[in-house]
């Protein structure tokens, strides 16, 4: 399924084709974002989940910041 991965940098979006049984993570390294914070409606997306738990569908828009989460530290 292809999804949007939007960089709040303000650059243009990009068009990612996804395995919905894959892992959030192994899709981040496969583009070179090991450390990228992704996130979708809202929520962070951790890298040991797949897209079809956060029942990211196609079309779907995924958000990515630097490589900071933000926040306080503890």
């Amino acid at each position: 399924m292809n999804v949007n991965l939007t960089d709040t940098k303000g650059l243009s979006p990009r068009m990612i084709t996804v395995n919905p049984s894959a892992l959030i993570g192994d899709k981040k390294r496969e583009l070179g974002q090991p450390n990228a914070i992704w996130k979708f409606d809202g929520e962070v997306l951790k890298n040991d989940k797949t897209f079809q738990f956060y029942e990211i569908q196609s079309g779907d828009s995924i958000i990515t910041n630097s490589q900071h989460q933000g926040g306080i530290n503890v």
